[in-house]
């Protein structure tokens, strides 16, 4: 064989990687959090995935997110936004599942709200190429921390910035059960009796072995997102 280019040595690299993670990310320790608000008639969910080290359970996950994030979110949001539930399942571990009613909503008391489908937007980079980042897009923006498009905002953006940093870090539940933020790549499949046949995507199931990405940074777009799923 001739001498190894460097591109092929980094990609040798990254397939080591891949599997060392996919070792440590058994599909049982996997978990999908709906975390689910509310607009008036208007129902809103942000979908997040975590990595279980120790022996916790969806609902301590969801105790977690209470604690840890939901504060953080609320900050950034208009009271006119609601929380309603957190619904939580294992991906490896069909009876390991709980939902959780929530009160409250956004703490914001700005009279005038952006309409919903307006919305910060935080890219979530993933740690291999072979997990697209994700992204967390959050409704309920005030109007008057923005100029044209854009959040201006110095304390607003502090408020951001908080969360960003808290949607990278890991969030502790009871006897210090940790939940890592990562990417789970999605599987595509064909829509059973689609006509014309139809491609969608979902997690992966019990058997199949799961793509996994770690977090290696969230970025936080001071230019408002608009979600034509929201309009």
């Amino acid at each position: 064989m001739g001498e190894m280019t460097k591109e092929q040595m980094y990609y040798i690299i990254d397939r080591i990687g891949h599997l060392w993670r996919f070792t440590l990310m058994a599909l049982a320790d996997l978990y999908v959090l709906d975390f689910k608000q509310r607009f008036r008639l208007q129902d809103i969910h942000n979908i997040f995935t975590f990595d279980r080290s120790g022996t916790g359970s969806a609902v301590d996950l969801n105790s977690a997110f209470v604690n840890d994030l939901l504060t953080p979110i609320n900050a950034i949001q208009n009271n006119a936004i609601e929380n309603v539930s957190l619904r939580t399942y294992c991906l490896g571990d069909l009876a390991d599942n709980g939902e959780f009613q929530l009160s409250g909503g956004g703490l914001d008391t700005s009279t005038d709200m952006l309409p919903l489908h307006d919305a910060v937007n935080f890219t979530i980079k993933s740690t291999t190429r072979a997990v697209r980042p994700g992204s967390k897009r959050f409704s309920g923006v005030s109007e008057p921390y923005q100029s044209d498009g854009d959040i201006t905002d110095s304390a607003y953006i502090a408020m951001l910035e908080t969360l960003r940093l808290a949607l990278g870090d890991p969030i502790t539940g009871d006897a210090s059960n940790i939940y890592d933020p990562v990417i789970v790549k999605r599987v595509k499949y064909t829509v059973p009796d689609s006509d014309p046949p139809r491609d969608a995507y979902r997690f992966p199931e019990i058997g199949e072995t799961p793509v996994v990405g770690t977090v290696a940074a969230v970025l936080l777009n001071k230019h408002i997102s608009t979600q034509v799923s929201r309009k």
